[in-house]
This record gives C-alpha cells, sequence and structure tokens, in this order.
C-alpha cells in the first residue's frame, strides 16, 4: 500500500478534534477522500491493514459518543452535520473499503 494514504488516513485531525467539540469538515472531507483511494486499493484484497481499520473503528466510536453528547446538549446544528458525517463514514467502511 502507498504509504502516504496510510499517514493521511492515521494523521488526519478529525477525531481529535471532534473529542474537542470541534467538527472540522474539512478534516472529514480529507479523511473520506483518502478512503475513497483505499477502497480502490482493497478492492481484490483479502488482507487489509490492521492500523487503518483501528483508526476507523475508533473514529466512528468516538462520532458516536459525540453524537450522544451533543444530542443531550441539544445542539441540533452539530447533531444533523454530525449523523451525516457517520452515515457517509459508515457506508465507506462497510459499503466500500471492506466490501469483498
Amino acid at each position: 500500500m502507498e504509504p502516504s494514504i496510510k499517514e493521511t488516513i492515521l494523521t488526519n485531525p478529525f477525531s481529535l478534534e471532534l473529542l474537542q467539540y470541534r467538527i472540522n469538515e474539512q478534516a472529514f472531507r480529507n479523511l473520506h477522500d483518502a478512503l475513497n483511494v483505499i477502497s480502490q486499493l482493497w478492492r481484490n484484497e483479502r488482507l487489509v491493514d490492521k492500523d487503518i481499520v483501528l483508526y476507523l473503528y475508533e473514529t466512528s466510536l468516538i462520532m458516536r459518543n459525540k453524537l450522544s453528547e451533543f444530542q443531550a446538549a441539544n445542539q441540533l446544528g452539530d447533531v444533523g452535520i454530525l449523523e451525516r458525517m457517520l452515515t457517509e463514514l459508515d457506508r465507506l467502511i462497510l459499503e466500500e473499503c471492506l466490501r469483498t
């Protein structure tokens, strides 16, 4: 695998900023673009990079946790943005990156 794409994903600041209650839409777009590349690289692969899968799993958990917190705080604008992002991330991971 291209080392730069792995580094791009693993150093993406989206989840770390979300832990600080900041939704960085540009970082999410960059992650989205990198996952589109990974989905092409992994299309016919049976083995995938564990570091990337772990990062995606952790990012999804962080997003779900923060979504609950935004809902509890009644931050509806952030809830809508994060719901759309989470749905898209799940789709990319399950339907594109990990599809066999």
